[in-house]
């Protein structure tokens, strides 16, 4: 893309150059005919400049009938040429913000990922506490429900039996969602991994 553009920037000034020679060329090619003019009819014929006004009007009209097609076929030639090299640029401008445009989409989505494993190594950090908690909880639960029985009442035993249920329930899902959280973020690295290997292996 930048040998495009320098491309481009090149032809720019090529142009350039060329419209001031064509505009020196012009400005020669008129001095020359006005001075062929005069040699030939002041120095050849030897006439003296003409008083009437109709025939200076004339000569303007001879000079500008030789001078405006030439100047007009420049005109357009070069304005031609002008747009040719505004679409181009118009062209690169357009793949220029496409490319911008892709890249923002991939800052955003880079964004999400990177997000995504934060939380998910919040939870796989965090997890492991509160088992150590539930488990501890248990632990306590099943005491109080081996003293009910004990004691053979049957509200607190099934009120203990009750906790102890419960404990091993949220350590199941607390075991759950870590497991889940290491597979998601495998995944995510392994995606991510393999999106850094096809863009650096991709021709530039």
């Amino acid at each position: 893309m930048t040998k495009q553009k320098l491309n481009v920037g090149n032809d720019l000034d090529e142009l350039h150059l060329k419209i001031r020679s064509w505009q020196r060329w012009l400005t020669f090619f008129g001095a020359a005919l006005i001075c062929s003019y005069v040699i030939y009819f002041g120095l050849v014929l030897q006439q003296s400049p003409a008083q009437d006004s109709d025939k200076w009007g004339a000569f303007g009209d001879f000079f500008g009938g030789i001078l405006n097609p030439i100047v007009a076929f420049g005109a357009f030639y070069w304005l031609t040429q002008s747009v040719k090299l505004q679409k181009i640029e118009l062209a690169e401008t357009r793949r220029e913000l496409e490319k911008s445009a892709d890249a923002q989409s991939e800052l955003v989505r880079q964004g999400k990922v990177t997000g995504r494993i934060a939380a998910l190594t919040g939870v796989i950090q965090s997890t492991p506490s509160a088992i150590d908690i539930m488990r501890a909880r248990l632990s306590a639960a099943r005491i109080e429900l081996q003293d009910a029985k004990n004691t053979r009442e049957k509200e607190k035993i099934d009120y203990c039996q009750s906790r102890v249920d419960h404990f091993v329930s949220r350590i199941g899902e607390f075991e759950s969602l870590s497991f889940n959280s290491y597979k998601d973020l495998a995944e995510i690295l392994k995606t991510t991994e393999a999106s850094i290997d096809s863009t650096t292996s991709s021709p530039p």
